[in-house]
């Protein structure tokens, strides 16, 4: 599998993972379990594969948010008054997932670092 492939397909996967859990279970919704599976998802995508680090935040993002307006069209479907206020919401997802992926893919390319680095021997 080629590697932006791989990393599209973790990070989408990955992305509306984190959001279907929280849609799933509303009590457990809140402003920093959300960016920590994020930030999973991203530093996932990211280590799984030899692309840029945009390519996994993209990724990333677009999982979460596309589920997200799965979520909204389901609901305005059933109750047309639900989602008055749907764009702020939109820009919450992609606060929320940004800030999440951005440092779980900063994490995973410092961990490629690490683990990269030549040894000193004493």
């Amino acid at each position: 599998m080629r590697a932006k492939t791989k990393a599209w397909v973790v990070g989408l996967i990955g992305g509306a993972t984190a959001y279907l859990y929280l849609w799933l279970n509303p009590a457990m919704s809140n402003p920093i379990l959300w960016p920590g599976l994020c930030a999973l998802a991203g530093f996932l995508a990211f280590l799984m594969s030899d692309t840029t680090m945009a390519t996994s935040l993209m990724a990333v993002l677009t999982g979460a948010f596309s589920l997200n307006v799965i979520r909204i069209a389901i609901d305005v479907a059933a109750d047309p008054t639900s989602h008055n206020l749907f764009p702020f919401e939109l820009a919450f997802t992609l606060l929320l997932t940004g800030a999440g992926a951005v440092i779980g893919v900063g994490l995973a390319r410092l961990a490629k670092y690490w683990i990269a680095r030549p040894r000193v021997e004493n």
